[in-house]
């Protein structure tokens, strides 16, 4: 589970929340740090680091709409096999890509030489 915490008054919420249950706190991803001194102030007393700082001010979950992908691109690459797990080991296993194309037979239209006219 994951808390994708936005803006000040969520992140004054949340500060009520760890004292209520201190382990809240490790389920919680910060999407900014917004303009406001208070918020600013908040992370800091939670020791938080927000994804972005953009001074944002205009409410409404944007932090959190920009601060999703993100999250999604992290938990895709904690996903990601690594060379090891793969069963790649070794460079000689990697076989070369494809060819994405064939050799013209022909002469292209563009090179090929005008017919000769007839008079």
């Amino acid at each position: 589970m994951l808390i994708l915490v936005d803006g000040f008054i969520a992140t004054s919420a949340l500060l009520v929340a760890t004292k209520l249950s201190p382990a809240v706190l490790g389920y919680c991803v910060f999407s900014h740090r917004s303009h406001d001194n208070g918020h600013k102030a908040v992370l800091a007393h939670l020791g938080a680091q927000p994804l972005l700082e953009l001074d944002l001010r205009l409410g409404e979950g944007t932090g959190a709409a920009l601060a999703y992908p993100l999250v999604r691109s992290a938990a895709f690459l904690n996903e990601m096999a690594s060379f090891t797990s793969a069963g790649v080991s070794e460079k000689s296993s990697l076989r070369p890509p494809p060819r994405m194309c064939t050799p013209r037979t022909t002469p292209h239209p563009a090179r090929r030489r005008p017919a000769p006219r007839r008079s």
